[in-house]
């Protein structure tokens, strides 16, 4: 009987269902050497900024984050900003005005100026000159400020929100989109406004105008006890809160409108 040779095996092709695995780890790999060998080097000239490269804290890839500071010591009685993107905040502090900047960017770094007209500090952010594309691009700039309480505050951003502490100089502060949040206030007249975003005010002296107004958000309003208010309020959706002393005739005037959200009116702690 003749002898039958056994054929050799013949490879069996790799499963279709792990291609795609492989092909994700492959590019993974790159990717992690692209990353390695791209770090972007911090081209800032500003003698007065501390600057560092990397990945955003929200965890935007590609982000860049610069840090500039800076003193005014010319004499000044009103801020005047103009932002764009960017959380800004203003505390009344003793000493010379103090200025910092937190540039968040992902490859257009934004331009910013200051300077003193008069007594007016100007500061202005105007964006990211050479970004082509908004689409998962960063262009923001923060700013913390520290003047004196009875500066005149004159504050204006398009996105990001308004922090106050401590002022007791006329306050006008206006965001499209971020909430209004005042703590510890003795200013007389403040002018608080956003389209989408609460306000909240709390003031450690009675102020004879205040004004609130947000389009989408909430009001909430603290005075001191012991003085009445002539309060008017307005909203679209919901039943207004007034738990102040009120008189139509008092020179201490509360304004507040909301187009959707709560309104809230009341004595702070002493």
């Amino acid at each position: 009987m003749p002898r039958v040779t056994p054929k050799p095996p013949v490879p069996r092709p790799f499963p279709r269902r792990f291609a795609p695995a492989l092909v994700a780890l492959a590019v993974l790999g790159l990717s992690a050497c692209n990353d390695e060998g791209s770090i972007s080097q911090n081209n800032s000239s500003s003698t007065s900024s501390n600057s560092s490269d990397g990945t955003s804290t929200d965890g935007t890839a590609g982000a860049h984050t610069e840090t500039n500071r800076y003193e005014i010591t010319d004499k000044v009685a009103q801020l005047h900003l103009e932002g764009k993107a960017g959380k800004v905040s203003v505390a009344a502090g003793d000493g010379p005005i103090s200025v910092t900047e937190t540039l968040v960017y992902t490859d257009s770094k934004p331009t910013t100026s200051h300077n003193v007209t008069g007594d007016t500090l100007n500061l202005r952010n105007d964006g990211c000159p050479e970004q082509t594309s908004v689409v998962n691009r960063r262009c923001q700039v923060g700013w913390e400020i520290r003047v004196p309480a009875g500066t005149n505050l004159d504050l204006n951003t398009r996105a990001g929100g308004i922090d106050l502490a401590g002022m007791a100089g006329t306050v006008t502060a206006n965001t499209h989109s971020g909430g209004v949040d005042g703590k510890d206030l003795r200013s007389k007249a403040v002018t608080a406004q956003t389209h989408s975003g609460g306000v909240d005010l709390q003031f450690r002296e009675a102020p004879d105008q205040v004004k609130a107004v947000t389009k989408a958000g909430g009001v909430d309003i603290q005075v001191p006890a012991g003085v009445r208010y002539a309060v008017r309020t307005d909203t679209s959706a919901g039943r207004p809160e007034v738990e102040v002393q009120q008189d139509n005739a008092s020179p201490h005037k509360i304004d507040a409108s909301t187009g959707a959200g709560s309104i809230d009116i009341t004595n702070g702690n002493d």
